[in-house]
């Protein structure tokens, strides 16, 4: 069994590769540098039957070649990887070197076992920002961001480890409540004093 993979520059229609593969696989492995980042290709393939006769070409698949694209977490401390608040602002980062665009993104936060406890579903905003909410102190997460460019490149950071560490005040009684006697009326008293202090983030 054999077959023939014909590949040209969609704007040219130079050949840049054509040849037969005397086997059973449905893939053909590339050579470095045949394909160009930045150019637009297509490709067409035919079978050849057990008397070696040669079928049509196959529709046309166009496609794009692309260089990575980088895809991370810009504001997670990777050498600590500890977050200080309950609320947690994460930013991502995205750039693709021939400009290819983001199509969406989303953010999974998991738990110590790597269970699934949050997903923030598709976004579109140009930002790159969500905000995981509810963290609980002294307690370790994963988080990670997916997503895929405009042309179906898929994203993942993988799976970033953190640990979440912030100082929780006890609060013993927030209200003092107190029984007036012939009134048939409780005195409700609170006792807080105004701390003015800024975030650590």
């Amino acid at each position: 069994m054999k077959n023939r993979l014909i590949i040209k520059n969609n704007i040219t229609n130079a050949v840049i590769y054509n040849k037969i593969q005397e086997t059973l696989h449905s893939y053909h492995i590339l050579s470095s540098n045949t394909l160009v980042n930045g150019n637009v290709y297509n490709a067409q393939l035919s079978i050849f039957d057990e008397n070696d006769v040669e079928s049509d070409l196959s529709n046309t698949v166009t496609f794009h070649c692309y260089s990575t694209p980088l895809f991370s977490f810009i504001n997670l401390n990777t050498t600590t990887n500890q977050v200080k608040n309950s609320n947690y602002e994460l930013q991502l980062q995205y750039s693709q070197l021939e400009d290819e665009p983001l199509n969406y993104y989303k953010v999974l936060l998991y738990d110590y076992s790597q269970k699934e406890i949050n997903n923030s579903g598709n976004l579109y905003n140009t930002d790159l920002k969500y905000v995981l909410s509810g963290l609980l102190n002294d307690t370790q997460y994963y988080v990670r961001g997916v997503g895929q460019t405009l042309n179906g490149i898929n994203l993942d950071t993988g799976l970033i480890h953190f640990v979440v560490k912030y100082i929780s005040p006890s609060l013993f009684s927030l209200v003092q409540l107190e029984n007036l006697p012939f009134e048939a009326s409780v005195k409700v008293s609170s006792h807080f004093v105004k701390i003015v202090g800024k975030s650590n983030l």
